[in-house]
């Protein structure tokens, strides 16, 4: 028993040793083991996190460059809100040329889409209204309400496949709410925006995936990635977005490491082996695993960075293409990082930039306008502002900057990134576009002449204000409708023959075609036009200008013109043969008037029977003068004595010649302005004119009617002076006499103011009464219109130049009794019978006479005779000289000498003729003994007044 006991406790005794060694290597082995296994995990956390945060820098690098893109874009659409689609996508062309990731940009007006490019695959996303689409409209709704740029998450497209977008408003005019706004959309390609995420996952070494955070939400979206990545424990950081906030987590390709099952067979083998083994073999393998896990460390670790070398590399590669200033500033307000492309905008080198501080770089004007904003931004806050450095000076450069904060996950600042364009250029361009297009669009809305750009569809793009009058529609009754509606359908099928010829023409530019067709106002009526169309570009799309000119109005002005040219005929043949009737008729009066005189002196003849044959002639030759007048007067050249006179005092002091003249059956109904504007007129002209014209009224109307006298102060402005050539701009009075008679027959209304037209039966009028006004209005300046219609009478309207003289109540011609004198009165006049005559009577009134054919002969006269007192001389002469250089170089002579004129029809120049303080007297041909007589004396009278 003793001996069983002893055996047992030597036995005890060996293997309980060994029995505790192997539990004590099991609990090391244990212990180990966790160890290992934290120590591992740890370092593939770690090594994770840098691929994690090489992939948050990469994605944050293109989207800062991004949301530049749009920030530049804002800026554009700002100053170009009326970009055409060709305009808008020549310019995306460009601007995101070295931006890949890029799909398209769209630009909405008011939740319509207005610009889309490039537009291929695209087109059915071109003006789409977000109010059809309530997926996207509440997104769109944030982002006007904050007013600043919001990224989405992953967005399905109204034309199919799946998008990032960045979103960022704008206003059209001025800036806040109450503003017109417009939104700018950038859509990003999933697979290039998230590159530096594909990369990583291609390669198996790791999974990595992005989804959005919604802060105090369990709620999430996977964006990018597997979302198992997860589920599964991962590193993970945060990256703050404009608007979003999104996390990016990985794991390694194979998961989180264990441990290896040799490790189990250790434990066995611990467990059948003594300590010391256990301990040397434990010993040794984690030599190995430490020796393996430290070489697969070193590889990976210079694996990282390779990568991160090349990702900075290609970082700054971006950074320095991109045609925007960037520069980084920390907490400190140092320079911390600035791109070639600031450093050129600022003419500065590196070492003078990085590693200062801003107050050592910006210069005073930039600093004091930038060290708001700075505060601002180191806050963490988003800011965006202009400044202008040297402002006032020639040198002045403007500049758009952004600030956008660095922030940690934690909400530490630590500085900011400074996004800073020079707009110097813009600014210049801009002011130039925009005076550029205000003179453009200034000659666009006031050219008289209808322009529209339409496009290959007969769509009308736009249309300026002559246009909309010319076809009497509204602009929005225009535009965007095909112009087919401005066409009846005979002109459509012109107007498409020619657009389709235009639009053959392959690469010809600028062609152009003329053509008339008809067109239709919006009432029906239709009308001609003269169409030139010309075709042009915008961009790829091809176009044509549209010039409408209306032929109605211009044959209307052309008849006008042809009627005035015609009545100037006439005119000047009226006038040449008046002039001529005039010199016969005063040879046949003046003879006539000197035999009857010479007849009743004598009274050795039968005085009454010769009397009787003589007096008819006298009376004759005097019907014939009046005659010669009124064709004078058509042609303007009659002697018109003008004064300022109040119309409505006239017209008054006539109204009962006019009720006596029109008789009991016709209503006169006299309407006068009160105290109207004066003019300068021939006060008896004036007179036979509105009796004349009364007269007409009165025979127009068959048994009893209405004849209305009006006058009224009226202003004539270009556009009616447009439609009336003759009529001239200014202030006016207007006489008005109408009537209630049948009207004029259109067909003969161009034919009233002719001499001799006369629609009355034959002996009841000579056809002159209505060619004598038209050339009394026309020779005192005035304009004359007649308004007829069928049945409801005729309107003749006479306007008369506004006179600023005052009506002088004293301006009267002395009375001066005719008689004889003993005076010498040179006569010059080339007709041999008027000279003759007009001798014979001045002899026969005492004076001494001097006679000259021509001008020439009368300057002899003048030169060589001291004692001539008076010059009578015809205004017209054969020669060089005529009556005016007479009467001028008599006056240089003498100033005492007196002029009168004598002529069958009197020109401006006569108005002005001699003195220019002295009024020309006149005597008009033909004249009898006792006018000549009254004439000199008075030419007499006046010249020794004025020389005292």
């Amino acid at each position: 028993m003793a001996k069983m006991m002893q055996r047992c406790s030597i036995f005890l005794s060996r293997y309980l040793v060994d029995a505790i060694s192997i539990l004590v290597t099991i609990a090391l082995i244990v212990v180990w083991e966790r160890g290992e296994r934290s120590r591992i995990v740890a370092e593939a956390r770690g090594r994770t996190a840098d691929q994690v945060n090489l992939v948050q820098e990469q994605l944050s690098a293109k989207i800062i460059a991004n949301l530049y893109l749009i920030e530049g874009l804002r800026i554009q659409l700002t100053q170009n809100p009326e970009w055409t689609q060709s305009e808008f996508a020549a310019y995306i062309e460009k601007l995101i040329a070295n931006y890949s990731d890029v799909r398209h940009v769209a630009v909405s007006q008011d939740y319509v889409v207005k610009y889309l490019a490039p537009l291929a695959g695209n087109e059915s996303a071109l003006g789409m209204d977000y109010r059809e689409v309530p997926a996207q409209l509440a997104a769109v709704q944030e982002v006007i309400n904050l007013g600043h740029t919001v990224i989405t998450n992953k967005v399905d497209l109204v034309q199919g496949g799946s998008a990032i977008i960045g979103r960022v408003p704008y206003y059209l005019s001025g800036s806040g709410a109450g503003q017109k706004w417009g939104l700018i959309a950038v859509v990003w390609h999933l697979d290039v925006l998230f590159e530096p995420l594909e990369k990583i996952n291609s390669g198996g070494i790791y999974r990595v995936a992005t989804r959005s955070v919604v802060e105090n939400s369990p709620e999430f979206e996977v964006i990018y990635g597997d979302p198992n990545v997860f589920d599964e424990d991962p590193v993970d950081i945060k990256l703050q977005l404009e608007g979003n906030t999104w996390e990016i987590a990985a794991i390694p390709g194979q998961g989180w490491p264990s441990m290896s099952d040799s490790i189990w067979m250790i434990r066995i083998a611990g467990m059948l082996t003594i300590c010391l083994i256990v301990t040397l073999a434990f010993s040794r393998r984690r030599k190995s695993i430490a020796i393996q896990s430290l070489q697969t460390e070193i590889g990976e670790r210079k694996q990282a960075k390779a990568a991160f070398r090349d990702s900075e590399r290609r970082l700054r590669t971006i950074m320095n293409s991109v045609p925007v200033g960037i520069t980084y500033v920390d907490a400190e307000q140092t320079i911390r990082y600035a791109n070639q492309y600031y450093l050129h905008m600022r003419d500065m080198q590196e070492n003078a930039v990085v590693g200062n501080g801003v107050q050592n770089v910006l210069g005073e004007d930039l600093l004091e306008s930038s060290a708001p904003f700075m505060k601002r931004a180191l806050l963490g806050e988003k800011v965006h502002f202009e400044s202008v450095a040297n402002a006032g000076a020639p040198n002045a450069k403007h500049y758009t900057a952004d600030y956008v904060p660095h922030i940690q996950p934690d909400g530490e600042v630590l500085g900011f990134f400074a996004l800073v364009q020079d707009n110097t250029e813009i600014k210049k361009y801009s002011a130039a576009l925009i005076a550029s297009e205000g003179q453009f669009r200034t000659i666009f809305d006031t050219i008289s002449i209808g322009i529209m750009v339409i496009d290959a569809q007969g769509t009308i793009r736009s249309t300026n204000p002559a246009a909309v009058e010319m076809f009497d529609r509204a602009a929005d009754e225009i535009l965007g409708k095909n112009v087919s509606i401005l066409l009846p359908e005979a002109s459509q099928d012109t107007y498409l023959k020619y657009i389709r010829r235009l639009a053959d023409r392959q690469g010809i530019i600028g062609s152009d075609i003329n053509i008339e067709i008809t067109a239709l106002r919006k009432n029906g009526e239709s009308f001609p036009v003269r169409l030139d169309l010309n075709e042009m570009r915008l961009g790829n799309e091809k176009l044509f200008l549209a010039a409408f000119e209306d032929l109605a109005e211009i044959q209307s002005l052309e008849n006008q013109l042809r009627q005035s040219q015609k009545l100037e005929s006439v005119g000047q043949l009226t006038g040449g043969i008046a002039h001529d009737f005039n010199n016969l008729l005063a040879v046949v009066t003046g003879n006539l008037s000197l035999l009857l005189d010479d007849i009743r002196a004598n009274t050795g003849f039968p005085a009454n029977e010769i009397v009787e044959l003589v007096q008819p002639a006298i009376d004759a030759s005097e019907r014939g003068a009046d005659l010669a007048q009124r064709l004078l007067a058509f042609s303007r050249k009659q002697s018109l004595h003008p004064q300022v006179i109040d119309i409505n005092q006239h017209v008054s002091s006539m109204e009962n010649i006019l009720r006596r003249t029109l008789g009991e059956t016709i209503d006169l109904r006299i309407k006068l302005k009160e105290k109207g504007w004066k003019v300068l007129v021939d006060p008896a002209m004036l007179e036979s004119t509105i009796l004349n014209l009364a007269i007409n009224g009165r025979d127009a109307i068959a048994s009893g009617g209405r004849i209305n006298i009006e006058t009224a102060d009226v202003s004539l402005d270009e556009s009616y002076v447009a439609l009336h050539p003759e009529a001239v701009v200014g202030d006016h009075i207007l006489l008005a006499i109408r009537d209630t008679g049948g009207g004029i027959d259109p067909d003969i209304i161009d034919k009233v103011f002719d001499p001799f037209f006369t629609t009355k039966e034959v002996g009841s009028g000579s056809g002159l009464g209505l060619s004598m006004v038209h050339g009394f209005v026309k020779q005192s300046g005035g304009h004359i219109t007649i308004d007829t219609r069928a049945r409801e009478g005729t309107t003749v309207s006479i306007y008369f130049p506004r006179s600023s003289q005052q009506i002088d109540a004293d301006d009267k011609i002395a009375q001066v009794t005719a008689g004889g004198g003993r005076e010498t009165v040179l006569v010059v006049e080339d007709e041999d019978g008027v000279r003759s005559m007009a001798v014979r009577m001045l002899e026969r009134l005492g004076y001494e006479v001097i006679e000259a054919a021509d001008g020439a002969t009368a300057m002899q006269h003048i030169s060589s005779t001291d004692s001539i007192d008076v010059v009578l001389t015809d205004v017209v002469l054969p020669g060089d000289m005529g009556g005016p250089d007479i009467a001028r170089a008599a006056r240089e002579i003498s100033s005492d000498v007196a002029i009168l004129f004598m002529s069958g029809y009197t020109e401006s120049s006569i108005l002005n003729l001699g003195d220019p303080d002295t009024d020309p007297k006149l005597l008009n041909k033909p004249f009898t003994f006792n006018e000549l007589a009254s004439k000199i004396r008075e030419s007499i009278s006046s010249a020794r007044a004025n020389s005292k």
